[in-house]
């Protein structure tokens, strides 16, 4: 990969990073759904991996789970975990038929916040955060499907734009195919 066209990747992840940081930090209360507000950096992450490919999905997973881990001021290592995987899913679920369709795009992103919604909830009940109390599955629950039900439709309506800018003012020029190494394309073979 040439210089220009590294240092354009670079500077284009480097700028959605660091925006879905600060969004998801300043996120205003009065926005929240049920309690939740988007998981910024998890769209992020899924859409770098599906619209790119996996080595994509895997940087900019490691890369988000690692800023939110230290903003978060956690240990390092279940954010970026979890963010990494959720590049990977982006990247192999739908890839092969549907690459770059918005709607499955959606689709996928709806997908991994429920499963992202209902690991961390699981997480809760087995490993709590007080060690002394152990939260009732029925509260679980009722707090899963609140705040969860609110982050799905917030991370789609997220998802739209992001697939948007992401697509037209991407990482890659247009017409430029980046390293896709043994993925196949279908449809477009040009970006």
């Amino acid at each position: 990969m040439e210089r220009s066209a590294r240092i354009r990747q670079l500077a284009v992840y480097a700028i959605a990073l660091l925006g879905s940081a600060i969004l998801q930090i300043f996120w205003p209360g009065t926005w929240m759904l049920w309690g939740a507000g988007p998981d910024f950096t998890l769209v992020l992450s899924v859409l770098s991996g599906f619209l790119f490919g996996i080595g994509d999905g895997i940087a900019i997973g490691l890369a988000a789970g690692y800023l939110r881990d230290s903003l978060a001021g956690r240990s390092l290592g279940m954010g970026m975990l979890l963010l990494m995987y959720a590049g990977i899913c982006g990247a192999l679920l739908f890839r092969q038929r549907f690459r770059r369709q918005q709607f499955f795009a959606l689709i996928l992103v709806a997908l991994v916040t429920v499963f992202y919604t209902i690991f961390i909830v699981g997480l809760n009940r087995f490993f709590p955060m007080v060690q002394d109390t152990v939260p009732e599955w029925q509260i679980l629950w009722q707090q899963m499907s609140r705040t969860g039900a609110g982050s799905l439709l917030l991370n789609l309506a997220a998802a739209v734009p992001m697939f948007q800018l992401l697509l037209h003012t991407g990482p890659y020029r247009k017409g430029h195919l980046h390293n896709v190494n043994s993925e196949v394309l279908t449809g477009d073979h040009v970006w």
